[in-house]
C-alpha cells in the first residue's frame, strides 16, 4: 500500500518552507550596505542615471536625480559603473572568463560599499560623498522583489495543492510535480535576492547564489520533464528512463569545475538535451494513450499548456521590438507566463473539468493567435516598409479587426473540433422522424437508447446507478449521466463519437433539448393513440350495432338455405374485426395457429393439395395483440387463396418459428405459376404488405427455379412479439 500524507501536514509544511525561503531572501537582500539610489540603465548606450533617491536614504539631497554616474570610489579604490555591474546576471555571459570577471567586479564594488564613506562620480568628474547605511531596510526593497517571491510562491503552492488534494497517495507524478514547484521556489528566492540589488553583492555570496540558482533550475527542469514519464500513463521501463534522465545531471559538474571555456556546453546544451528528452516522453505518451479517452485528453491539455507558454514567451520578447518599450523586468513577465503554464499543467494532472479544458484552450489560442497576427503584421510593416512603430501597430490592429476576426468566426463555426453543433443540427430531422413516428415498434426504453446511440455514437451504453436527477458529465468527461425520466431508468454513455473526444457542455445542452423533445413526443403519441383508440371504439360500436344486427337478421331469414353458412362466416369475420378495433385482450399465438391450421387444411383438402405443417414449440406461451392476430389471420387466408387461384400446386409447406423476439411464418408451394417479374400487384398483395407493415413486421417473396422452370414460391413473414 502506498504511503499517504495528510493535506494539513502538506499545507503546514508548505507555509513553513515558503516563509523560510522568503526570510532567507530578505536576509541576503538587506545584508548589503545601502545608498538609497534607484538607478536607470539605458538599454542601448548602457549609461547609468539616477532615477530616484529615497527620502530616508543617506544620498538624499546629496545626489541629484537625473545625474549620470560613471564610477564608485572609496579612499583608495575605484570601480567603473556599468550596465553589467548593476543589472548583469551570471548566466547572461558567454564564457567563464567573463563570469569570473563579473564576480570579481562585484566583490570590488561590494568592498567599496562597506567603507565608511563612498564617492559617486558623475560624467563631469564631480564626486558626491555619501555615508552608506550598513544594512538595507526591508521597506526599501523594490516591488519587483516581492512580485518575484509571489510568483515563485504561486508556483510552489500550486504544486503542493496537487500533492495535497490531487491524490492521497504519493504517486510519482505528484512527487515530481511538487519537487519541481519546490525547486522553482528556491530559484525565485535566489533570483529575487540578487536581481534587486542596489549596485553590487559580495562576489563570493553572489557566486554561491548563482550555483544555487543553477541547481534549482536544473532540478526544476528535470522534475518537470519527469512528469511526462508517469503521466498521463506510466511508460514501460520508467525507472530506466528516469535513471537516464537524472544521469544528465552529472553534466552539471562540468559547470561546477568550469571544464570548458564556454557556458554553451555545460549550461545551455544540458538544458536543451533535457528539453529534447521531454519531447521524447511526450511522443511516447501519445503512443501509450491511444484508445484511452481521458488520458489522451489530459495529454492534449498538457501540450496545450506548454505551447501556450511558448507563445506567451514569444509575445513578451517581441513587445519591445514593436512598441520601442523596453520591459525592464522582462524576467518577471516570463515568470508570470510560466505560472500560467504551471496552473494549466496542474489542472491537467488533476483532470479538473477536463471536458472544459479543451474549449478553454481553444479560446485562449484563438485570442493569442489574434495578438500574434497583430504583432507579426506590425513587425513586417516596420522592417520591410520602414513604417513608424505606432502607425504600424494601429494599421495592424485595423487590418486584423477587418479581416482576421470575421475569418476566425467562420473557422470557429465550421471547424471547431467537438464544440460546434452542426453535427447535431444535421441529425435533427432524422431524430424528429424517429421520435414522432406513430408506427414505432420499439418500446419507450429501447427507442430512447436507440436515439442516444444515433446522436452521440457512444462506445458503450450502460445502466447507471447514480440517482442524480440532472445531466452530469462524469469521469472527467468520459461518461455522460442521463437521468431517469418518464419511467426510463438512468443510463450512462461512455466515449462520445466512438471515443474520439470527451463529452462537453454542448452535449449536455443538446441532451436537455432531446429529453424535452422526447417527453413531448411521448405525450403527443399517447394522445394520438388515445384518439385512434376512441375512433376505433366508435367504429366497432357502429359495426356491432348496425352491420352485425343486419347479419343476424339475414342469418335468421336464410336458415336452411345455401346462403346460411356464408352469412354465419361473414358474422364471425365481422366480430373478429370488431374485437381487433375494440382493443380486446391479446390472443394466444398457439390457439391462433391451431385455428389457422384447421382452416388451411380444410381449404387445401377441398382442392386435393397436401399440407405439411411444422410449428416451433417455443410459440406455446407467446401472444399477439388483437390487431396483430386479425392481420395475421387475414394474411394467412389471403396467401392460401392466392395459391388456390394461381399456383397450380400439389403441396404446401407451412413452417413457424421464433428468432430474436420475432415470430416467423414461411408458406411454400411447389406450383409453377407466373414468375414474380410478371406479377401484377393487385389488391391482395397490397393488403398483405399493408397488414404486415401495420403489425411492425416484414414480408418477402422468393421463387425456386429448376432447369429454368419455376418449381415453387415461398413467402417469408416476420412479426415482432
Amino acid at each position: 500500500m502506498k504511503a499517504t500524507l495528510s493535506p494539513k501536514v502538506i499545507f503546514f509544511s508548505s507555509v513553513v518552507l515558503y516563509a523560510l525561503v522568503v526570510l532567507l531572501s530578505i536576509k541576503v537582500s538587506i545584508s548589503t550596505p545601502w545608498l538609497g539610489i534607484e538607478f536607470q540603465v539605458e538599454p542601448v548606450s548602457g549609461k547609468i542615471h539616477v532615477a530616484a533617491v529615497d527620502v530616508d536614504s543617506p544620498a538624499y539631497n546629496i545626489v541629484p536625480v537625473g545625474e549620470q554616474l560613471v564610477a564608485l570610489h572609496d579612499a583608495t579604490n575605484v570601480v567603473r559603473l556599468s550596465k553589467e555591474l548593476i543589472r548583469g546576471m551570471p548566466y547572461s555571459f558567454n564564457t567563464y572568463k567573463e563570469v569570473n570577471y563579473f564576480f570579481n567586479i562585484q566583490s570590488q564594488a561590494g568592498a567599496i560599499l562597506k567603507a565608511d564613506k563612498v564617492f559617486l562620480e558623475n560624467d563631469a568628474n564631480v564626486l558626491f560623498e555619501v555615508i552608506p547605511k550598513k544594512t538595507r531596510s526591508v521597506g526599501s526593497l523594490p516591488l519587483m522583489f516581492w512580485l518575484q517571491l509571489l510568483v515563485g510562491g504561486g508556483i510552489f503552492f500550486v504544486s503542493m495543492g496537487v500533492l495535497a488534494f490531487g491524490s492521497r497517495r504519493l504517486d510519482a507524478v505528484n512527487i515530481c510535480f511538487s519537487l519541481a514547484g519546490l525547486s522553482f521556489l528556491i530559484l525565485s528566492g535566489v533570483v529575487a535576492a540578487y536581481s534587486n540589488r542596489e549596485i553590487a553583492l559580495d562576489g563570493h555570496i553572489f557566486y554561491l547564489l548563482s550555483i544555487i540558482q543553477y541547481y534549482a533550475l536544473l532540478s526544476f527542469v528535470l522534475f518537470f520533464v519527469a512528469i511526462f514519464c508517469f503521466y498521463p500513463m506510466k511508460i514501460n521501463q520508467s525507472r530506466i528512463l528516469m535513471l537516464g534522465l537524472f544521469s544528465l545531471s552529472l553534466f552539471s559538474l562540468l559547470h561546477l569545475f568550469q571544464v570548458f571555456e564556454s557556458l554553451v556546453f555545460s549550461v545551455h546544451l544540458l538544458f536543451y538535451i533535457i528539453g529534447a528528452v521531454g519531447i521524447f516522453f511526450i511522443v511516447m505518451q501519445y503512443k501509450y494513450t491511444r484508445g484511452f479517452i481521458v488520458e489522451r485528453a489530459s495529454l492534449r491539455w498538457l501540450v496545450y499548456s506548454l505551447i501556450t507558454g511558448d507563445i506567451l514567451f514569444f509575445i513578451i520578447s517581441i513587445i519591445p521590438v514593436i512598441t520601442s518599450f523596453e520591459l525592464i523586468h522582462k524576467q518577471f513577465f516570463y515568470w508570470v507566463a510560466l505560472l500560467c503554464v504551471y496552473i494549466g499543467v496542474a489542472l491537467g494532472i488533476r483532470k479538473y473539468k477536463l471536458f472544459k479544458l479543451e474549449l478553454w484552450a481553444l479560446y485562449s489560442w484563438v485570442w493569442m493567435f489574434g495578438g500574434l497576427v497583430v504583432l507579426g503584421l506590425a513587425v513586417l510593416l516596420m522592417t520591410v516598409f520602414n513604417v513608424n512603430s505606432i502607425v504600424a501597430l494601429l494599421f495592424a490592429i485595423l487590418a486584423v479587426g477587418w479581416l482576421y476576426f470575421p475569418l476566425r468566426h467562420w473557422l470557429w463555426e465550421h471547424y471547431a473540433f467537438g464544440f460546434n453543433r452542426a453535427h447535431y443540427q444535421e441529425r435533427l430531422p432524422e431524430l424528429l422522424e424517429i421520435i414522432l413516428s406513430p408506427k414505432a415498434v420499439r418500446g419507450t426504453k429501447e427507442q430512447w437508447e436507440f436515439l442516444l446511440r444515433q446522436v452521440f455514437e457512444p462506445v458503450l451504453v450502460m445502466h447507471d446507478t447514480d440517482d442524480a436527477d440532472e445531466i452530469l458529465i462524469k469521469e472527467s468527461g468520459a461518461v455522460l449521466h442521463v437521468p431517469e425520466f418518464a419511467g426510463i431508468p438512468a443510463l450512462g454513455l461512455a466515449g462520445v463519437e466512438h471515443g474520439s473526444r470527451l463529452f462537453n457542455a454542448n452535449d449536455v445542452s443538446f441532451l436537455n433539448s432531446m429529453m424535452t423533445l422526447f417527453k413531448n413526443a411521448q405525450i403527443f403519441k399517447s394522445e394520438y393513440e388515445r384518439g385512434v383508440h376512441e375512433e376505433r371504439m366508435r367504429i366497432a360500436r357502429d359495426l356491432h350495432d348496425d352491420v352485425a344486427a343486419r347479419l343476424l337478421t339475414l342469418i335468421h331469414k336464410s336458415e336452411g338455405t345455401p346462403q346460411e353458412p356464408l352469412a354465419r362466416e361473414a358474422l364471425v369475420t365481422l366480430r373478429e374485426s370488431i374485437n381487433s378495433l375494440g382493443g380486446q385482450k391479446d390472443q394466444s399465438l398457439d390457439e391462433l395457429l391451431r385455428e389457422l391450421q384447421v382452416d388451411i387444411k380444410f381449404r387445401l383438402a377441398a382442392a386435393d393439395i397436401k399440407l405439411y405443417w411444422e410449428q416451433d414449440r417455443r410459440l406455446y406461451k407467446r401472444t399477439l395483440s388483437s390487431r396483430q392476430a386479425t392481420n395475421f389471420k387475414r394474411v394467412g387466408q389471403e396467401l392460401i387463396s392466392n395459391i388456390l387461384k394461381h399456383a397450380n400446386a400439389s403441396s404446401v409447406r407451412v413452417e413457424t418459428g421464433f428468432v430474436a423476439d420475432m415470430f416467423s411464418l414461411s408458406i411454400c408451394d411447389d406450383g409453377n405459376s407466373k414468375l414474380m417479374k410478371d406479377w401484377v400487384n393487385g389488391r391482395g398483395i397490397n393488403n398483405i404488405r399493408t397488414r404486415i407493415k401495420e403489425s411492425g413486421g416484414t414480408v418477402r417473396w422468393n421463387q425456386r427455379i429448376v432447369d429454368k422452370q419455376l418449381a415453387g414460391t415461398c413467402v417469408d413473414i416476420a412479426i415482432p412479439i
